[in-house]
């Protein structure tokens, strides 16, 4: 194999969909026999998850970890970036998941850049048009970018994946009382505010249920504070281990008033989990509303809390749904298919 190298950059620190999918493409590149250097800020959320994934005998040969500090980051942003170039110095394309590092990186080496398009920020679209190959997580940002000029042929869709397919499907929550569960960063975007009104909805209609939120952010106090008069719910913070989050639940609402994509419907459905979601751009393309899941208004508690009582109301819906959830998640959304788009373009690149 020629080209075999690759790094793959992201200045991002967070919790999130982007710190996960750090270590699914390692993953994704490593199993198709390449050699990964991956570049990352020291005090990243996705560095622990590195080092998991690296404990693993078969990923560790082919992979690397190299951090860096803020200093660090600020000298490539002002053109010095000695350190960066001799990161990529021995590599054959460098994967990058923050769309303003693709033409700092073009100034400095004559590479290859792929890019990650995690957001669909359309302020960001000009940085892409200077990548060779961008992989957008949805249909919309794909032809987003075709729309505003990148060639068809480097615009493809690289949907998320989960990394490991759960075996255990059998919830655990073993009470009579329906569980409902939501996940996620507490910030405005996430539309949590809308959840809790739409328990507050179910709780005027008499409906017996209990809930959970798992995460924390900017508006944690808010939500506990507009939640007080709700003793069902219950604020988890940020959960080790979120399959058994999931397990416990007989319902899993995404209320995101905006979505990319959806990770965390993937990782529910996974579980056998019924979903509802918003009709974000993500989820639109996840979801077939009636199928394998549920989608609802943006911003509409009232709809959010009828869909959720159809399915409190009934359980074999319910056991429909997770099902179908997951084979779809099981024929869609796994390492290698992630790694079979990745190696398709990589290969027609270099060819």
């Amino acid at each position: 194999m020629k080209y075999k190298r690759f790094a793959i950059l992201s200045t991002d620190t967070k919790a999130g969909g982007i710190s996960t999918m750090l270590g699914v493409h390692t993953v994704a590149l490593v199993s198709l026999g390449y050699n990964v250097s991956v570049i990352l800020p020291k005090m990243s959320v996705a560095s622990k998850n590195l080092d998991y994934i690296a404990s693993d005998e078969k990923i560790q040969k082919y992979f690397t970890k190299i951090t860096f500090d803020k200093w660090q980051l600020y000298a490539v942003k002002l053109g010095l970036s000695k350190w960066l170039l001799r990161s990529l110095s021995n590599v054959d394309g460098c994967f990058v998941h923050n769309a303003r590092l693709i033409p700092l990186i073009k100034n400095i080496i004559s590479l290859p850049v792929f890019a990650i398009n995690h957001t669909g920020k359309e302020s960001q679209n000009i940085y892409f048009l200077k990548a060779d190959l961008v992989f957008s997580i949805n249909k919309n940002m794909k032809n987003q970018l075709i729309k505003f000029g990148l060639e068809s042929s480097k615009s493809i869709l690289c949907p998320n994946a989960i990394l490991n397919l759960p075996n255990a499907t059998l919830k655990k929550n073993k009470t009579q009382i329906p569980m409902i569960g939501a996940i996620g960063r507490m910030v405005e975007k996430k539309g949590f505010f809308d959840f809790i009104n739409a328990l507050k909805i179910l709780k005027l209609k008499g409906i017996e249920f209990k809930a959970q939120i798992a995460g924390d952010g900017e508006q944690f106090n808010k939500l506990k504070q507009c939640a007080k008069d709700l003793p069902e719910l219950k604020f988890l913070g940020w959960v080790k281990n979120k399959e058994n989050f999931y397990s416990n639940l007989d319902i899993f609402c995404q209320p995101s008033l905006f979505e990319p994509f959806g990770l965390t419907l993937i990782e529910a459905m996974s579980m056998s989990c019924p979903v509802i979601s918003t009709n974000c751009d993500g989820p639109r393309d996840i979801i077939s509303s009636g199928k394998n899941g549920f989608l609802v208004s943006k911003g509409d508690p009232e709809e959010l809390a009828l869909t959720m009582i159809k399915l409190l109301k009934d359980k074999s819906l319910r056991v429909k749904m997770g099902s179908q959830g997951r084979d779809y998640v099981e024929k869609n959304y796994i390492v290698k298919n992630l790694s079979q788009i990745l190696q398709r373009h990589i290969s027609n690149y270099y060819s």
